[in-house]
């Protein structure tokens, strides 16, 4: 936001057209590489659909779902969600069935925002680490898996390109990550042949520069006269890649008035695209998940104290990801707000 505060200067050009938009993503859509070990690529709406049921919970009601069923708007009475018609999704999906769904928004007068939207399965369990430090020294460690926490059906991900309207070039990109995310220029992301490299956590999915094991919403306790860190772990070892500019589908630009791109009956479907499991979302289930993520090495650190400052902690970050994750894209704040949501 400073940048527009502080920023004087007279836009020559207008905003990129139709076809300059599409111009945009050809040249600019980044190369997006997976961990080696995952195994829910992103997949397209049509074959999403074909995998899924649409619930009405209300009167109990449960069909196939496809494009012209889905109930748009909130005037539907019911509450609707989609549901794998199996007891869990397909044990991969791989990138022949991947496609990549493109939003065209203003930041002021200034840019052109282009969020590239993907859509999982499901998003697996997280994975955290556990340091115990005393006066600096990593006493005890260790990186446990802290399922159910995490695991989320039908979730969309996104990662976003800032367009200067002036140049046509890249200002910088938005990394969606656990809470909220980041903003990194441009000049700072690596780049092979002007593409810009996105990395995607292992299972999380979630969007980093660079492969490597990244660290996240870090949380520090007092521990006798010592310390607790508790973080989540996300990791990428570099596999395969994915162009995004060679399967993607430019579902909507507002700003272009009467010229914009017809919109997917889908986009506006404005319920949960997967089942919301909040059964371990009680405090025995997660003082459960707790004492099991710190096992009988490390069960001496969990007073009272700590246990119940990590169940605070965990029931927001999770209960917020749960409520966000299986929205679809129009039902995120950043559609047309602050990426920051």
């Amino acid at each position: 936001m400073n940048e527009l505060k502080t920023t004087e200067r007279t836009i020559t050009r207008p905003a990129p057209n139709l076809t300059e938009l599409n111009e945009l993503i050809a040249r600019y859509a980044p190369i997006l590489y997976f961990d080696l070990e995952e195994k829910h690529k992103p997949l397209s709406v049509e074959s999403y659909l074909n995998k899924v049921s649409l619930v009405n919970d209300s009167e109990k009601i449960k069909i196939q779902a496809n494009q012209k069923n889905l109930p748009v708007g909130q005037k539907h009475r019911g509450r609707y969600y989609l549901e794998f018609n199996g007891t869990s999704p397909s044990s991969e999906t791989t990138l022949q069935t991947t496609k990549v769904y493109v939003h065209a928004k203003l930041h002021s007068s200034l840019y052109t925002d282009l969020q590239f939207w993907f859509l999982f399965e499901e998003d697996g369990t997280v994975e955290t680490s556990i340091k115990w430090i005393i006066d600096t020294i990593t006493g005890h460690s260790a990186d446990p898996d802290l399922g159910p926490l995490g695991r989320q059906m039908g979730c969309w991900k996104r990662i976003t390109i800032r367009i200067d309207n002036e140049k046509r070039e890249i200002k910088k990109l938005f990394f969606s990550q656990p809470g909220n995310g980041i903003w990194i220029d441009s000049e700072n992301i690596e780049k092979f042949n002007n593409r810009i490299n996105v990395y995607l956590s292992k299972n999380s999915h979630f969007f980093y520069p660079n492969e490597g094991t990244h660290y996240s919403e870090k949380l520090s306790l007092p521990v006798y006269s010592s310390v607790l860190e508790f973080s989540f772990k996300n990791t990428i070892t570099k596999g395969d890649s994915f162009d995004c500019s060679s399967c993607y589908e430019l579902i909507s630009a507002d700003y272009l008035g009467e010229n914009k791109p017809s919109e997917p009956y889908w986009l506006n479907f404005c319920y949960p695209w997967g089942k919301e499991d909040t059964s371990y979302f009680n405090h025995k289930s997660l003082k459960e998940i707790i004492a099991n993520a710190f096992g009988s090495k490390l069960e001496f650190l969990l007073s009272n104290s700590v246990t119940n400052e990590l169940l605070g902690y965990l029931q927001t970050f999770f209960t917020k990801q749960l409520q966000n994750g299986s929205n679809g894209p129009k039902n995120h704040d950043c559609w047309g707000g602050d990426e920051l949501d």
